[in-house]
């Protein structure tokens, strides 16, 4: 039994080396065969035909965002801030999608290579212009108009910069793009040298670099400033107020505003800025008072309203006494904005009623 058993033992182990054996044959062979393909000259030249005619598509939208930046940047002084505002909203968002585009682009070896290179590419294109609507954005207070549906928290709050900041971050916007100019022709070399000589389109993104050069957005940006119709405006509206609690439905004319038994009372203002500029730091101010004299509970709520937009703003509790009659009196003001915009209602709180116990028969 014994020498049946080491036989069987024997048996399974010279079976076990000759399957490793194949398998790790049959991996060596098909290694080998796709490292084959890999290096065949046919096989790299279909990748590079195939990552060039995807490169080409989206060169061919890049360019005509580059001839929209042109044009845009030489007639900058003669817009409107909405019509700057909407057309860098444009632009932003177009050459984003176009980097977004390139970043997915598939292939293999040199090609992927080739393919990362032109990602690299409309990335720094889409920075630039990025950068470019910053330093405009934050010379002259403007701000991207929201995006239907998405949260306000997406609102990206452009920081205000001085003529010497935004022409210091305007300049490096340029030089990403023609950094980016520079690299797509020397991409377009190298795969002319690649197998099958493939022909990728050498589109610069901007035609003429000396409109986005050092010189040429210290002096565009210079005359942004300086352009009256340019200059920002705040003019706020209140549009109404809403009480809380919510009051009590009545039919009294005194002006009077009846609450039920409470001893908090808030406001929720809508504020609307019918200017072109920003209203940042708009504060909305309520205070109490019980006759003549204001009470310490003063409450605040601060917050920026954009350009043709509004912004409901709400204030923190103030502490109110049941039974008493009191006067709220609102405050809203920005800076730039002029005087502030003041309402006052006169509230009724009502007296808070006992309910009596209940007595056993």
């Amino acid at each position: 039994m014994a020498r049946r058993s080491r036989s069987r033992s024997s048996t399974r182990l010279r079976f076990t080396i000759v399957v490793v054996a194949m398998l790790v044959l049959t991996i060596l062979v098909v290694s080998g065969l796709v490292s084959s393909a890999r290096s065949n000259k046919s096989y790299v030249a279909l990748m590079n035909h195939s990552v060039a005619a995807q490169a080409n598509s989206i060169s061919v939208a890049q360019e005509r965002n580059g001839i929209a930046l042109t044009a845009f940047v030489s007639e900058m002084t003669l817009l409107t801030r909405a019509q700057i505002t909407r057309a860098f909203d444009d632009l932003v968002y177009r050459t984003q999608v176009e980097a977004n585009a390139a970043s997915i682009m598939p292939g293999s070896g040199a090609s992927h290579e080739a393919g990362l290179r032109f990602a690299k590419i409309q990335s720094e294109r889409a920075l630039g212009v990025a950068k470019l609507r910053a330093a405009v954005d934050g010379l002259l207070g403007l701000q991207s108009y929201p995006v239907v549906g998405a949260p306000a928290s997406t609102q990206v709050r452009i920081a205000a910069l001085s003529q010497t900041q935004a022409s210091a971050l305007g300049a490096y916007g340029g030089a990403l793009i023609q950094r980016a100019d520079f690299e797509m022709a020397a991409l377009k070399r190298a795969l002319i040298k690649a197998p099958d000589h493939v022909h990728l389109r050498n589109t610069d993104f901007v035609a003429d670099p000396s409109i986005i050069s050092v010189a040429a957005m210290d002096t565009l940006l210079g005359h942004l400033i300086t352009t009256p119709a340019l200059a920002p405006t705040i003019s706020l509206s209140l549009i109404g107020a809403t009480l809380t609690p919510s009051p009590l439905p009545t039919t009294n004319t005194s002006g009077v505003v009846s609450e039920g038994p409470t001893t908090s009372l808030g406001v929720t203002v809508v504020i609307a800025n019918h200017g072109n500029a920003v209203a940042r730091g708009t504060v909305l101010t309520m205070s109490v008072s019980s006759g003549s004299t204001l009470t310490s509970n003063s409450v605040r709520a601060t917050g920026s309203v954009d350009p043709a937009s509004s912004l409901a703003l709400t204030t923190p509790l103030v502490t109110v006494r049941p039974g008493t009659i009191v006067t709220l009196h609102i405050s809203v003001q920005a800076p730039g904005s002029g005087p502030a915009l003041t309402r006052s209602y006169t509230v009724s709180v009502a007296q808070a009623t006992l309910t009596p116990p209940t007595v056993a028969g």
